[in-house]
């Protein structure tokens, strides 16, 4: 395990923050007040705690010199989207990507600009820069209609757009929320429209590589004799980013693209290449980690490295970082939570459900729906099926209590069809 010294000076030696952006923290009425005074635009950096995108826009992307350009054109706000003070501003804002970065008038109460994703500190900054009111133009109006769930019409807009984007700067501009509206839509229509352009993603930026993710996403909702063609081809589009990974790239976008090659090797039947794409992931994220100068950035590769040990069964290894993160975060709830799926894996309930519980004790928002599925799933693996059921009960009452602007439908629906299961299992006697 890491030591406790090295923990220490870590968290002694943070990353310089070179963007002197002021940022407003989980204050949305403050934030649009002093925008209003000030007369200008509030520039909204909506994140969660479990989202390994926002954490290293958060602790890398957004703290770097291109940023300065812009720290005073905006009131900076950062929103937390399981703080139950900021479900105001999800109600009149719903978000459903992690990170979304927003461009809001403050008078008109309305999206002036959206960027969904990851972006380099060069793109994030032009990206503000250019946030105008006035802009009429159709990649800015489709942004709007999918930040409002207007997705049909958002797709209409931009297939009438992408025959006319000459430039690889257009292209992205349309092709980036046309994806993200065709699967927010229908993930079966994402993937045979999506894939229709899938040539012209741009395999420079995150914003392109982001495009292909989300359409190999879409593709599992196809039957896999249907999949595999379209699965081939993303493959062998992400092999060329996997081999020369641009510049603008963070390690933890490099990673996913391995990771994102290890799901389509699987999907094509080659369980080996994905466990070689996967090794790859590990590599890059534990090299990042060694650099990272704070435990702030360094647990910003947790959830990939988990991911990537878990598949390759380096369970101690994954033990390992996640409980050195734990002592170093001792209240962040997702350091437990993390460590339970561990053990759920490796069969070892009576650990799991420790961590778990403390997870839950210190967990907060919509969030707790999941932490709830995994200690369901702990149960269900140790056959404590009226246990499960009863945490079912305790996952639905809680839910009742919740605000649904923080909380997203498929954590729902994950505790319903655990439902579903636990009933399934007492048939059978």
């Amino acid at each position: 395990m890491l030591s406790v010294v090295l923990g220490s000076l870590l968290a002694a030696s943070p990353a310089a923050d070179l963007s002197k952006i002021e940022w407003v923290h989980d204050d949305a009425p403050g934030a649009f007040a002093q925008a209003k005074a000030a007369k200008k635009l509030v520039a909204v950096d909506v994140w969660a705690t479990w989202c390994h995108t926002c954490l290293m826009m958060k602790n890398f992307v957004l703290t770097e010199r291109p940023m300065a350009k812009v720290a005073d054109q905006h009131v900076y706000l950062s929103l937390e989207y399981e703080d139950e003070k900021n479900a105001a501003f999800f109600e009149d804002f719903p978000i459903n990507v992690f990170p979304t970065f927003l461009v809001i008038d403050p008078v008109a109460n309305t999206v002036v600009a959206r960027w969904a994703g990851s972006g380099s500190s060069e793109q994030m900054a032009a990206f503000f820069a250019s946030a105008d009111p006035r802009d009429k133009g159709p990649a800015a109006r489709a942004q709007r209609l999918v930040s409002q769930g207007e997705y049909t019409k958002a797709i209409a807009l931009l297939e009438a757009e992408i025959p006319k984007a000459k430039t690889r700067e257009e292209r992205n501009a349309v092709l980036s929320p046309y994806v993200e509206a065709l699967w927010k839509h229908d993930p079966k229509v994402c993937a045979d429209k999506g894939a229709r352009h899938l040539d012209a993603y741009d395999d420079t930026k995150a914003i392109g590589i982001d495009s292909m993710l989300l359409l190999s996403y879409c593709a599992t909702s196809l039957e896999p004799a249907a999949a595999k063609p379209l699965n081939a081809r993303i493959a062998k589009r992400l092999e060329r980013v996997a081999a020369k990974p641009p510049k603008s790239l963070e390690a933890d976008e490099i990673a996913g693209v391995h990771l994102g090659l290890a799901d389509l090797y699987d999907a094509l039947g080659d369980k080996a290449k994905g466990d070689a794409a996967a090794k790859r992931a590990a590599a890059v994220l534990e090299a990042a980690a060694k650099r990272a100068p704070s435990i702030a950035s360094r647990s910003t590769y947790d959830y990939h490295r988990l991911l990537a040990y878990s598949r390759l069964g380096r369970h101690a290894e994954a033990l390992e970082m996640l409980k050195a993160s734990q002592e170093a975060q001792p209240d962040d709830f997702n350091h437990p939570h993390r460590i339970a799926t561990v053990y759920l894996e490796q069969g070892k309930i009576a650990e799991g459900l420790a961590a778990i519980d403390r997870a839950l004790e210190i967990g907060y928002g919509g969030r707790r729906l999941r932490l709830h599925a995994t200690k369901i799933d702990l149960l269900m693996k140790a056959n404590r099926l009226d246990d499960a059921a009863k945490q079912v009960a305790a996952a639905r009452a809680e839910l009742e209590k919740m605000n649904r602007a923080i909380t997203r439908q498929s954590w729902i629906d994950g505790i319903e069809a655990r439902a579903k299961k636990i009933g399934e299992l007492r048939s059978r006697g």
